[in-house]
This record gives C-alpha cells, sequence and structure tokens, in this order.
C-alpha cells in the first residue's frame, strides 16, 4: 500500500465491477493499535510487503461514512468549479484508486453509485484503475478486478508520463482520485512529485486519513473545496478532504 518500486505489472484498468463479495476468511482485519506497532517494527513498506495479501482496513466504517458524505459534496459541486464533475455527462465515470489496500474505497464507491437515482452519477458506469504495489491479491480477492504494482515513488519519478507497458494502459485523466489512508505516510519528500503529477491529470482528488495530516499546500496543484470528518472515538474517526485540481486544464 505503501510502495518501493515494484517489478513492471501485467494489466490495468476494468470497468467497475458487480457488487463485490465480502471479505473471504483468508483476509485479515487489522487493528489500529497491532498495525501501528508493526509500522514501529517492520516499517511501513515492511509491513504492507509481509501482510499486504492478507489486508483489511480496521477503519472500514468511518472509511465509508466519511468517504460518501465527500462523493456526495463532490456531485453537489458539479457546475460550480472550474471543471465538471465528469468529462463526458455520459460518462463513464474515470476514477483512480491510489494506494489501494484491500479495495475498500473501490468497494464503497461502487455501492454508493448504486444508489444514485438524481444526481449526475445516476446510471453512470465507472471505469477504475487501481494501484497498489503490495495489495495486488487482496484488491482482486475483493473486488476481483486488477490492481497496479506501481507505488507513490513511481509516480514522483514520472511513470505515469513514460512510455512504458505499465503508463500505456493507463488512462490519460481521470475525473476523481481516491487516496485513503496512504498519503500521511508518505516520506515528505514524495508529496510535491506525486500530487502535482496527479493534478495534472485528474479533476478532483479526495484524501481519506486517520489523523488531520497530510497536509496538501496549493503549490502541490490543488485546491481545497470541502471536508468531512466522522466524528466518534477509536477507529471511527477519519478525516476527509475534497480538492480540486489547478493543474489539469494545462494538461488538456
Amino acid at each position: 500500500m505503501h510502495p518501493q518500486v515494484p517489478p513492471p505489472p501485467s494489466s490495468a484498468t476494468a470497468p467497475a465491477a458487480r457488487r463485490p463479495a465480502a471479505p473471504t476468511s483468508a483476509a485479515t482485519t487489522h487493528s489500529a493499535g497491532p498495525i501501528r506497532s508493526h509500522y514501529q517494527s517492520l516499517g511501513v513498506q515492511g509491513f504492507y510487503a509481509s501482510h499486504g495479501a492478507t489486508y483489511r482496513n480496521p477503519h472500514f466504517m468511518g472509511v465509508r461514512t466519511c468517504l460518501r458524505t465527500l462523493l456526495s459534496k463532490w456531485v453537489a459541486l458539479d457546475g460550480q468549479l472550474s471543471y465538471p464533475v465528469l468529462a463526458q455527462d455520459d460518462g463513464p465515470c474515470r476514477m483512480l484508486d491510489l494506494a489501494a489496500g484491500s479495495g475498500e474505497a473501490t468497494q464503497i464507491v461502487n455501492e454508493w453509485v448504486q444508489e444514485q437515482t438524481s444526481n449526475i452519477m445516476a446510471g453512470i458506469a465507472v471505469e477504475w484503475t487501481a494501484m497498489d504495489p503490495y495489495t495486488q491479491d487482496a484488491y482482486v480477492e475483493r473486488i476481483g478486478q486488477p490492481c497496479l504494482p506501481i507505488s507513490f515513488q513511481d509516480i514522483a519519478a514520472g511513470l505515469l508520463d513514460t512510455s512504458s507497458s505499465c503508463s500505456s494502459s493507463i488512462p490519460e485523466s481521470w475525473d476523481l482520485v481516491i487516496c485513503s489512508f496512504a498519503l500521511h505516510l508518505i516520506d515528505a519528500s514524495l508529496m510535491y512529485g506525486v500530487l502535482s503529477t496527479l493534478a495534472r491529470r485528474a479533476r478532483f482528488l479526495i484524501v481519506l486519513s486517520p489523523s488531520k495530516k497530510p497536509e496538501i499546500k496549493p503549490s502541490m496543484g490543488w485546491a481545497l473545496v470541502a471536508e468531512a470528518y466522522t466524528g466518534g472515538t477509536g477507529n471511527n474517526r477519519v478525516h476527509g478532504w475534497l480538492f480540486e485540481s489547478q493543474l489539469y486544464s494545462e494538461s488538456e
């Protein structure tokens, strides 16, 4: 979920699948406390390298509440900001699940989209790209679609802008990027490269975190337009932010 440079991927974007099945018994839901202790003993990359195939986010219900709130705010902004919510009014909607884990965000969005009847997302298909260098197996198990082993380091180094077997199968742009429980863990030196690259390829960005970090500055190419906080205690506390790209028009 939080990368070193992995081997090149073999597959990429796929349309949204049927409503995903619940995790199988092989999956392991790690509580927040033990995960923190694993981070301390193994390091972030070491933890996901060791546990990526069975990882499940213990904050799932808080993530679900916060993400659904921000999705509703996102569609409500259609026509009010610099960019429309969708590149094409009749779809498909292209989304990127970045540091995708076991596909929690993909599952939540797919379920939310199916419920929409009276806004711009009603009847719209979602085409997903998923990226995570460690949890591809967990993502495929939960969602049934491919996940590219692309890391934050890869993005900061310009992989999305180069000609490779990986980049050739990635869309030129996304309507929305979702990064759940990942950006607050990456090295600060990568933030500008990752976020400015995404800002040139995506209209909107949703970031979810268990804390008030990361700090995403306007100089990174994103303007804050909405935020959400679930409140509660323990794993229920999730912070979320919706950003609009300030660089996307330059790449069109």
